[in-house]
């Protein structure tokens, strides 16, 4: 697509194209290649400032599908503006130890506010853990600040208990 067309991808396209190559990683290496391309090409010809989130939320979650942690670190760590779905992409990327860690800084920011998918991560991470204060204060906080419970969540909360 790049080279044939002549058409550019740009910050809208790249998380289609990412999500496509980490789809298709059981199938073959060669995706692996594709995405890593794809990615020297957003550092080489896209605007740090002009990419958003959902950038670099496709690749974390790239990488994460690579077995590439350290690399998923490293460009949650370049983000400068970091919304709660990157957030919660970096938690479904890391180990349960991790998340504890991660939970903990994005809270710090006080323009986050977790929602269910960032506590289901929090609670299996407490739960794998044996963290049970810290599993018994996230179900707290959910409750206190009526955060939806889906099906997620009850499975997650069983899990724990």
């Amino acid at each position: 697509m790049l080279s044939v067309d002549r058409i550019k991808p740009n910050c809208y396209t790249y998380p289609s194209l990412f999500k496509a190559c980490g789809s298709k990683l059981e199938s073959s290496s060669v995706w692996v290649k594709y995405g890593r391309a794809l990615h020297t090409h957003v550092v080489k010809f896209i605007d740090p400032v002009e990419c958003d989130e959902f950038v670099f939320a496709s690749l974390i979650s790239f990488y994460s599908k690579c077995g590439k942690f350290d690399v998923c670190k490293y460009l949650f760590g370049r983000v400068s503006r970091r919304d709660l779905g990157l957030w919660n992409c970096m938690f479904s990327s890391c180990d349960s130890m991790e998340v504890l860690c991660l939970f903990s800084d994005m809270q710090k920011d006080m323009r986050i506010r977790p929602n269910e998918v960032s506590f289901v991560a929090l609670i299996n991470a407490c739960g794998d853990l044996g963290a049970f204060s810290q599993g018994v204060w996230a179900h707290c906080y959910m409750v206190k600040n009526g955060l939806k419970v889906n099906r997620f969540v009850v499975t997650a909360l069983i899990d724990f208990y």
